[in-house]
């Protein structure tokens, strides 16, 4: 659905993702929420006094205190007691679902600003023995359960969530080769990545004991960027003989956690806040489980129905990798351009903290466009219910409250003006939650009525904007936002499944 009031994304932090048993083994997953949050706060100047409402997601549970995660996160960093915290379960949808929880809150004004986020301490799910409380016979086997491998089998189909993707591997026919060549490209992409900084802005460092002593965790443990395609092509099939999905070519068990504060725009003016990016909607689907990885192809097929859009206007596009085979079914179903394609890598690389995966896509896609610039963008996750966001990015060099001036204008090849199509230039990333992020200014439409009638007359102006070539995909949009009508306007979808 469209947003009914103006939503902005003004922090978005999250934790360099450990690796399973790794550097961040001993912390809950309240405490990484706990890290993400504090970054975030920090990060967008926001005091713990203006947030209205915590909302985090967690799909494992895996510690004692995890009934009372976000009330706990929102305590921990200052927020106080009075207000109201809530963690949800949409498995990995959970921290896209964070964010669309706080629009609802927003949209119905019960919240101005909250903090949402998702994570997840895959490390630490328990083993337990089940049906003892009230006592057992004399001689019964005691059943120790994995909670994690448990977690990650649907028991309504019974069937291991890697196994779908091997459904997909024969349904689209998708080759071991072709799986092993794409991980090794995640590998890769995330390293160039990381070297370059790209993930800098994003990260929230943490500190973490080590057998040498005290060090400063800053950049994701789970990639093996050393990876060769020989060293993947020996690894044997993990779930089924003959089969393709390896320890390689899946997305790593791992640690990690994210926060993203979105406010309302009174919020925004009242507070000073700088907006990264402004959510306009979201639309949420489902699909088969036993193929649950093609999620974000209705998902991010109907954000785009929604948002009068096509692939085609999208410059980059990200799809969560849950598996190698599941990301190529995804790829082959929607005729992805594969060279512009989760460009800095993925979950194959990075590591797939269920809970915490939505609100990674979510903050890196925010850093990304607001460093690119002028581009649309789709962020992607799997899961078996789909959720993408429309969100727009205003400028870097201007606030929330006031019209960009042609002095301060990046340059762009995308512009929308009084006189030209409404044709912008595309970032996406795909999954089972799909959001848009537009790199404009608010209070755009205002603008575009001021310079086409010149008397504040909305409805005629934007009659005439029609007939000038502007054709909003949606008339919420209208109802919400408007920018310089010379200003780049870039957009983002994110989608995600399971």
């Amino acid at each position: 659905m469209a947003l009914l009031r103006g939503v902005f994304i003004v922090a978005a932090k999250r934790t360099p993702f450990g690796a399973y048993g790794g550097l961040l083994k001993d912390f809950t997953a309240t405490d990484m929420a706990e890290f993400a949050a504090r970054a975030a706060l920090s990060a967008g100047k926001v005091s713990p006094e203006t947030v209205d409402s915590v909302v985090v997601g967690n799909v494992l549970q895996s510690s004692s205190d995890a009934i009372y995660l976000a009330r706990h996160v929102g305590l921990r960093v200052g927020i106080p007691k009075e207000t109201p915290a809530i963690t949800i379960n949409r498995l990995c949808g959970s921290g896209f679902q964070s964010i669309v929880s706080g629009c609802q809150e927003i949209c119905s004004r019960d919240s101005e600003v909250v903090l949402c986020g998702g994570t997840e301490s895959m490390s630490q799910a328990p083993y337990c023995v089940r049906n003892i409380r009230f006592g057992t016979k004399l001689g019964s086997e005691l059943k120790l359960e994995d909670t994690l491998w448990t977690g990650l089998t649907d028991s309504h189909i019974q069937m291991p969530m890697a196994i779908t993707a091997e459904n997909l591997a024969v349904k689209h026919q998708i080759s071991r080769e072709d799986c092993d060549r794409y991980a090794l490209q995640s590998q890769q992409r995330w390293k160039a990545a990381n070297d370059a900084g790209y993930f800098d802005n994003e990260m929230a460092p943490i500190e973490v004991k080590t057998r040498k002593g005290k060090q400063t965790m800053q950049v994701d443990e789970h990639p093996r960027p050393q990876t060769t395609m020989e060293q993947l092509n020996k690894l044997p099939p993990v779930f089924k003989k003959e089969g393709t999905v390896t320890a390689g070519n899946a997305s790593g068990v791992s640690d990690g956690a994210g926060a993203v504060i979105i406010a309302s725009e009174d919020a925004v003016k009242k507070h000073n806040f700088r907006p990264l990016a402004r959510i306009v909607g979201y639309f949420v689907s489902g699909c088969d489980p036993t193929i649950m990885g093609i999620g974000p192809v209705p998902a991010i097929s109907g954000a785009l129905k929604k948002t009068g859009l096509s692939l085609k206007d999208m410059d980059l596009v990200e799809v969560n990798e849950a598996f190698a085979p599941q990301y190529l079914a995804v790829e082959k179903s929607l005729n992805l351009d594969p060279s512009k394609t989760n460009v800095n890598g993925g979950a194959i690389a990075l590591g797939h903290p269920l809970a915490g995966s939505g609100s990674r896509i979510t903050t890196h896609l925010v850093h990304e466009l607001r460093k690119i610039g002028n581009k649309t963008n789709m962020p992607g996750l799997k899961i078996i219910t789909v959720a993408p966001c429309d969100i727009r990015a205003p400028a870097p060099n201007c606030p929330s409250d006031t019209s960009p001036t042609k002095a301060t204008l990046p340059s762009s090849p995308s512009i929308l003006s009084s006189n030209s199509k409404h044709q912008p230039r595309n970032l996406s990333t795909a999954s089972d939650f799909g959001c848009i992020l537009h790199r404009a200014a608010p209070h755009w439409i205002r603008n575009l009525v001021t310079e086409l009638t010149g008397d504040g007359d909305k409805e005629n102006s934007l009659q005439q904007a029609h007939g000038q070539g502007f054709d909003p995909p949606q008339n919420e949009m209208i109802k919400l936002e408007l920018t310089n009508p010379e200003f780049p306007l870039a957009q983002t979808f994110c989608s995600s499944e399971i």
